[in-house]
Order: C-alpha cells, then structure tokens, then sequence
C-alpha cells in the first residue's frame, strides 16, 4: 500500500462524506484507501478550535515536520480534481474552496485566507518559513497554526503538502473542534512505525 515518505514532500488528501459515511484518501494523487463507515460518520460543525499541526485529545499531538498550501473544500473531490490542481497554487476563488492558506507571508504570526480576503489563522509557536510552493511553515512538534473559519459541512475535502520526519508517533496534520469536548475530524500520518507511515482520517460523534 502507498504511505507518507518520511522527509520527503507528499500531498496528502482526505475526502468525507458524512451523509453516505464514508472517508477516502489520497497520497501524491493516487488513491490510498477509503473506509465505510467511518468512525463516527458525524457532519463536521464545529465553531471551536480548528487547528493544523495539533490535536488535542486529553494528550497533545503534534506535527513535527513542513506543511504548505492547506486546503479545504466544501464538496468531495474526486480522483480526477486533486491531482490535476495539487501542484498549483490557487487564486481563492474556485466553486467550493472554503478555506484556502498558501503561507506564503515573510513575516508575521498571521495568515492570509485567500478564500475570506482575512488574516484569519494564527500561529502559536515559533514555526519558521521555508520555501516550497511559494513558501511554507516548519513546526518544531511544538507548534500550532489556529484557524478562525467555521465548518459546517456534510461533505469536506483536506488537501496539503506534507514533509514529516521519521520516528515518533502520530504527526497531526488538521484537527477540527479540538477541545476535549467537540471531538470531530482528525487528519494524520501514524508513524510509530517507520515502514507503516499510514495516512488516517478519523471522525468522532460529538
């Protein structure tokens, strides 16, 4: 089966519907695996924390390696939209894109969302700047970057650049309604064993 390189760039995709409960995923473009149901098959509404690079489950986990050019979407992608567009940059105004963030500031802890026309994402940490699909963000495992858009979807499609070290255990890559209260979506690459880096999506009720 195909998984996340450790340190190497991958695009990672994941694709939801909670309607017909059922989540794929896709590495470089090319589909990996998809599961029926899935655990929880909750619509993602959230109004609490949306975060990339940190989940918080009673234990922090954290994404220990770069993130680029995160995107989501309020419809399902299919096999044929995400690799066609993943190595371009978008200009924030496609049918569907809900929250798009290149990272390509060159100073600051805000980000732009291209979508929204806001600097709606906050970095807490000290992440620094890299230069990959304009430019990026390294998280030291430490780090966060706190999103202010709501979802409130049926149906959602996440698409990033990924780079992750080897070792470790799970390496966060989304995680939506965070809180140890409003447990829902939960986006990352399970590496506690470096030949099993496995992409998984997780929905919780509640």
């Amino acid at each position: 089966s195909i998984t996340v390189g450790a340190k190497e760039w991958s695009h990672v995709a994941a694709v939801y519907n909670s309607y017909y409960k059922y989540a794929i995923l896709y590495i470089n473009g090319e589909y990996v695996n998809s599961s029926t149901p899935v655990l929880g098959g909750t619509r993602i509404n959230t109004s609490s924390k949306i975060q990339i690079g940190r989940y918080d489950n009673g234990t922090p986990s954290w994404g220990n390696g770069q993130i680029d050019d995160l995107r989501i979407w309020s419809y399902t992608r299919t096999n044929y939209d995400i690799p066609k567009y993943m190595n371009f940059q978008l200009e924030g105004n496609e049918n569907g894109l809900a929250t798009y963030y290149s990272f390509d500031e060159i100073s600051g802890e805000k980000y732009y969302n291209r979508v929204t026309g806001l600097y709606d994402a906050s970095l807490e940490g000290n992440a620094t700047r890299l230069n990959f699909l304009g430019r990026g963000l390294s998280f030291d495992g430490t780090d966060k970057v706190s999103i202010g858009s709501n979802l409130d979807n049926d149906t959602l499609s996440i698409a990033g650049w990924i780079n992750f070290a080897g070792g470790g255990d799970i390496k966060t890559i989304f995680a939506a309604g965070n809180d140890n209260t409003h447990k829902n979506s939960y986006l990352y690459v399970n590496s506690s064993n470096n030949s099993d880096r496995k992409l998984i999506f997780e929905n919780f009720d509640g």
